[in-house]
């Protein structure tokens, strides 16, 4: 979509003003089919969501968790009296901590298990969805 948005409206087809782009608009979304969407318009296939907006939340509750907040600018949490480094995208906000048996602790954001915090060595390691928990390439199936 962006591209076709560059080709026709920064090529001067329609014009560059926000009328220009509200005409593309109407006509991405009500006349043109999409070979993606089966030759149907996004206006043929586009519902609203039975979930009402009820905005951001000030913060995230974890329950009985531990929960430190990331620190604006540096990503980090304090844990142990160390800071830890954790991912600047979490900025502000707080995040959840579990401990495990093994010893790690696993990090949260709302319902999603980020990484593992080792405080034996101050370090995270994020969750990624194509390794193992050692870090390690997971193989294709």
């Amino acid at each position: 979509m962006h591209l076709d948005i560059r080709r026709e409206l920064q090529a001067g087809r329609i014009g560059r003003e926000q009328e220009a782009f509200d005409l593309w608009r109407l006509q991405y979304n009500h006349e043109r089919p999409h070979e993606a969407l089966g030759m149907r318009t996004p206006a043929e296939i586009y519902r609203n969501s039975e979930r009402l907006w009820t905005g951001t939340p000030d913060d995230i509750d974890y329950g009985a968790m531990d929960r430190r907040k990331v620190i604006a600018g540096s990503g980090c949490i304090s844990y142990g009296g160390e800071l830890i480094q954790i991912s600047t995208a979490l900025n502000g906000w707080s995040v959840g901590l579990s401990p495990l048996p093994n010893g790690l602790v696993e990090v949260w954001f709302a319902e999603l298990l980020v990484g593992h915090l080792d405080p034996k060595t101050s370090s995270f390691v994020a969750i990624c969805p194509d390794r193992d928990e050692a870090g390690q390439t997971k193989p294709k199936v």
